[in-house]
């Protein structure tokens, strides 16, 4: 019985013996048919479909073998075909192996594994060509089935590519039906009142930019008010197309060109707009044209004529709106000569009925004068034209991108606008007057296209220098008010050469691409010359530190100094707004602060040891350990302070990223005594959360919420808020920017005890001291109750105290200017213990001017000042100061013979 899944293998051998013997070796991985003759073993294929190999002798009586391996071959071509015979040098066997019917040859005797392995190859095989055959059989069928889905998909297409194509049709026709009803009018085809007014404004541009003339006509139809009562309205529409059929048509000297622009102007009344015409060629034409229409055959038999009034510019009007009344004013003149008759305009024509006896000239809004090149290509094709060349500037606006982020699209806008008006207003003078100024895409910058300069050769670098320069020194007043620092632009020029086998578009494309490489080169050239400069300036002498004081507002003794940089003097990298915007495009901002830190330092040998120094410093610098705490200690040492004297400004200027981390830095500073200033606390990055996570030592209060806050309720609201955050972390509120003694009042009044501005002290060199003036002002001046002083305002960015003035007048009593002990609340409102600086050598104290500060004295003992120590750092009642556990040290490590002045590594 046969096992469905062994292979068959069917044996065919005349001796008995070697056919049981292959029985028994195949049988147990095979089903094994034997067949002791030829026509058995093909009786045994025929019957079985699945014959995976033939195992046949060569010599055999009746079919040999040879011949049946053959006719196997024929019948079932995927079975595979073996001989065992004794006799492997037959001629029989030989020619077997030439036609291809024999795979393999087993020789008498053979041995088991050699033959159950030659079996497994042929059963092998076998399987591999049947189910090829059949993988084969599959692919046909589905790609024949894949050609009738595609036979399918393209009929699909084609039908839908005629719809497409309907549409498509459609869409065109519904797009000069558009037009028409837009362009043309409906009964003569001709352009529209309106069409004619716009192609009429951009004509006359045109002509008075190249100095062209242009002309006129006005054509009425001479008694068309009769026709209509006579033959009727549908006659008199056909005349109408008919006359304009006569206007438009070709083929005659007689007619219009193509350049020219006809339009129906009212009921019977034409117009033909004649570019390049001057008032001589527009009389010929307005008289062939006249004759024209006389010679006409018209509808109803009639024979009509036409009046036509001529004007030109810039002969007889100087604008769009001028020309059309000029004209209208000659039309009514010949009108008064009789019918069919031509009239030029002259001074004798009324021009006053011209409104009320046609319709009026539609206003349209004016053309944006620095839209895009892409929007004035004609105009740039022309010039191309004429010079064979383009040449542009490109004023590239980017870096003023810091105002659209920091004050908000309407401030860049403005300046965008007005850097424009610059470039108009350098026509004439470094520009021509027929250059096209236009705007870049991208809203940062502008292009200027360089109208030809009549044989003289233009020289581009020298002219980009120049507009670089004069529009940088009209927008200084605008970006130094927003910015603080001086506006720095570039302006690339670029030039193309005109090419007969590319389009304008494509050659002025090149152009702009040219430019904004050149822009980007000069961009990067200027970027390594401001390196190499301000390399020069902070490795040599070019910074100088300038110090501004921090005044007691009451009593106006000196509390502190601020440090302050300034650039080289009498140049544009004065202002460190500036210095510091240079140095954040060329990668040298810590360097520059580094710098400004020292020079702050090195110059601060005559500061008193009462007073503090305020000095800015990155946020990231106090990471730095080594800079503090070495480099900083040895400039301490050298000035003589000691870290109470210093505090650290944390700068505006780059925002604290991670506060935790930087708050764990900062401990480590704390601790040795220096102190913690936030400056300009409402702006910018100076904001609450720093405010709050940090936990500065100092307030200061930026000069924007300062300035003017006597006159403005918003801003001392607060100001009185920003008090109360003071008072819960135990800080103390410096004022910046007092320029006014009303604003000193309403600070004081607020709570708020120092501050600093050009009201009390300018900055400068040394440590300046206030003028008696400014000091008897701050301890004596008296002034009005608030409710009178705060009626009026001249800030329109202020909230005046309305409420206050509306009611009843208060009473006018006097306010000392003194503020009495605890005048503002606590005892550590006014200073907090932990800043009480005590003088360690009071005979040491008389420093020239400054040995006047007077101190006040406190109602009980002041505690001796110690460093302040973090929230977060432990200390033990008994631990020793840090400070003196460094100056053991550095007393115990110094040789014999050395000066112990101090560590350097102190700070």
């Amino acid at each position: 019985m046969e096992d469905p899944g062994k292979p068959i293998v069917v044996c065919v051998d005349d001796d008995r013996n070697n056919l049981n013997a292959l029985g028994r070796v195949l049988g147990a991985r095979c089903t094994v048919l034997l067949a002791t003759d030829g026509l058995e073993a093909l009786d045994h294929i025929e019957s079985n479909t699945d014959v995976a190999c033939v195992l046949a002798d060569l010599r055999m009586p009746g079919l040999p073998g040879a011949e049946l391996l053959a006719r196997v071959a024929q019948i079932r071509p995927q079975c595979r075909l073996a001989v065992v015979t004794g006799y492997p040098e037959s001629e029989d066997l030989i020619n077997a192996i030439n036609a291809g019917h024999l795979h393999y040859v087993i020789t008498k005797p053979w041995k088991l594994q050699d033959l159950l392995q030659v079996v497994d190859q042929l059963v092998h095989t076998f399987r591999l060509e049947r189910d090829n055959a059949r993988l084969v059989t599959e692919l046909r069928l589905a790609n024949q089935q894949l050609r009738e889905h595609e036979r399918v998909l393209v009929a699909q297409l084609e039908s839908r590519g005629r719809e497409i194509s309907a549409a498509a049709e459609q869409l065109v026709q519904m797009g000069v039906q558009l037009d028409a009803l837009t362009l043309r009018d409906g009964l003569t085809g001709l352009y529209t009142h309106r069409a004619f007014q716009e192609r009429l404004r951009e004509e006359c541009a045109r002509a008075l930019r190249y100095g062209q003339p242009m002309a006129l006509l006005i054509g009425d139809i001479d008694g068309f008010a009769t026709v209509n009562y006579d033959l009727g309205y549908q006659v008199g529409d056909a005349i109408l197309r008919r006359i304009a059929a006569v206007l438009q048509e070709d083929g005659s000297p007689d007619r219009v060109r193509s350049a020219d622009i006809v339009a129906r102007y009212s009921g019977e009344e034409f117009v033909l707009l004649m570019p390049e015409t001057g008032k001589a060629g527009a009389l010929t034409k307005a008289a062939r044209l006249r004759d024209a229409v006389a010679l006409a055959e018209m509808p109803g038999g009639r024979h009509m004529s036409m009046s036509i009034g001529v004007a030109s510019l810039p002969d007889d009007a100087a604008d769009p709106e001028g020309l059309l009344t000029a004209a209208e004013a000659a039309v009514r003149g010949a009108k008064r000569g009789g019918p069919g008759r031509v009239h030029f305009f002259s001074a004798g024509d009324d021009t006053s009925v011209v409104r009320s006896a046609t319709r009026p000239f539609t206003q349209l809004p004016p053309l944006d004068r620095f839209r895009p090149y892409q929007e004035r290509m004609h105009e740039v094709t022309a010039i191309l034209m004429r010079d064979r060349s383009l040449s542009c500037l490109q004023v590239d606006l980017s870096r003023l991108h810091r105002v659209e982020l920091d004050q908000g699209v309407a401030h860049h806008s403005e300046i965008y606008d007005h850097a424009a008006t610059l470039l108009d207003q350098l026509r004439d003078t470094v520009l021509d007057p027929a250059d096209l100024i236009c705007r870049s895409g991208d809203g940062d910058g502008y292009f200027v296209i360089l109208s030809p300069r009549h044989g003289q050769r233009i020289d581009l670098e020298g002219l980009a220098a120049s507009v670089e320069r004069s529009v940088e020194e009209g927008l200084a007043p605008m970006v130094t008010e927003v910015l603080r620092e001086q506006p720095r632009i570039t302006v690339g020029s670029a030039r193309v050469l005109g090419n007969s086998l590319l389009r304008p578009e494509r050659i002025t494309a090149r152009l702009v691409t040219d430019a904004g490489a050149a822009t980007r080169n000069s961009r990067e050239r200027k970027a390594h010359r401001d390196r190499s400069t301000l390399q020069d300036i902070i490795l040599g002498d070019g910074l100088t530190s300038v110090y501004q004081p921090i005044v007691d507002l009451g009593s106006g003794d000196i509390f502190a100094y601020e440090a302050l940089t300034r650039g080289p003097r009498a140049t544009s990298l004065e202002s460190p707004a500036t210095l510091f915007a240079i140095a954040d495009e060329v990668d040298l901002t810590v360097e520059l602060d580094r710098a400004c830190f020292r020079g702050a330092l090195r110059s601060a040998l005559t500061l008193e040891p009462v007073h503090r120094l305020f000095v800015n410093l990155l946020p990231m610098s106090f990471y730095d350990a080594a800079f503090i705490e070495v480099e900083v200690g040895n400039l301490l040492t050298a000035a003589g302070l000691t870290p109470a004297n210093i505090v650290f400004e944390i700068t505006e200027r780059l925002a604290i990223e991670n506060f935790a981390s930087f708050k764990r830095a900062l401990a480590a500073y704390t601790a040795m005594g220096f102190g913690v200033a936030i400056d300009d606390v409402g702006t910018r990055h100076s904001n609450l959360e720093t405010v709050m996570s940090l936990r500065p030592h100092f307030i200061k209060i930026s000069d924007v919420l300062v300035r003017g806050i006597a006159r403005s309720t918003v801003k001392r609201e607060m100001l009185r808020s920003l008090r109360h955050i003071a008072e819960t972390i135990d800080a103390v509120m410096i004022a910046e920017g007092i320029e006014h003694l009303e604003d000193v009042v309403a600070l004081r009044d607020l709570g708020l005890r120092y501050g600093q501005g050009y009201y009390m002290a300018r900055p400068g060199p040394g440590f300046p001291t206030l003028s008696d003036e400014v000091r008897s002002e701050l301890r004596n001046v008296t002034v009005n109750a608030p409710a009178t002083a705060l009626a009026t305002s001249d800030d329109e960015d202020d909230d005046d105290d309305r409420d206050l003035a509306s009611g009843a007048p208060a009473a006018r009593r006097p306010i000392s200017m003194a503020i009495p002990r605890h005048g503002f609340g606590r005892h550590e409102d006014e200073i907090t213990s932990d800043f009480e600086l005590i003088d360690p050598e009071p005979e040491a104290r008389a420093r020239g001017s400054l040995a006047a500060v007077r101190i006040e004295p406190a109602a009980q003992p002041l505690p001796v000042w110690r460093p302040l120590i973090d929230d977060e750092v432990g200390t033990s009642p008994d631990a020793e100061p840090l400070l003196d556990s460094l100056r053991r040290t550095r007393a115990e490590t110094i040789p014999d013979g050395e000066p112990k002045g101090g560590r350097p590594g102190l700070n």
